[in-house]
């Protein structure tokens, strides 16, 4: 997985329907070390596209966005990564 470098996006809607199953959550991601982009609380759609622009200036190759609203596994990151490199021509 050397040549893919993902950025990872938390976009907070307005409503902010973050709890602390979801934080918890989360901060078992965060603590991975991988590089992350936050903005501030807005519109999920353009909160999406800020994100996607920063993803542009970094040196990431993937955004992953994780809803702040969902409970993902720890091992989500890697999961995603693992079908990237199962098929190189799917996901360039």
């Amino acid at each position: 997985m050397t040549d893919i470098k993902p950025l990872l996006g938390f976009p907070v809607e307005r409503t902010g329907t973050v709890n602390g199953e979801t934080l918890q959550a989360m901060a078992r991601i965060w603590a991975q070390g991988w590089p992350q982009v936050w903005t501030d609380y807005g519109r999920i759609d353009l909160t999406r596209c800020r994100m996607a622009q920063e993803l542009l200036k970094s040196p990431c190759t993937h955004l992953i966005m994780i809803d702040a609203d969902h409970i993902h596994p720890p091992e989500t990151v890697q999961k995603l990564l693992r079908w990237v490199m199962k098929d190189r021509d799917k996901y360039p």
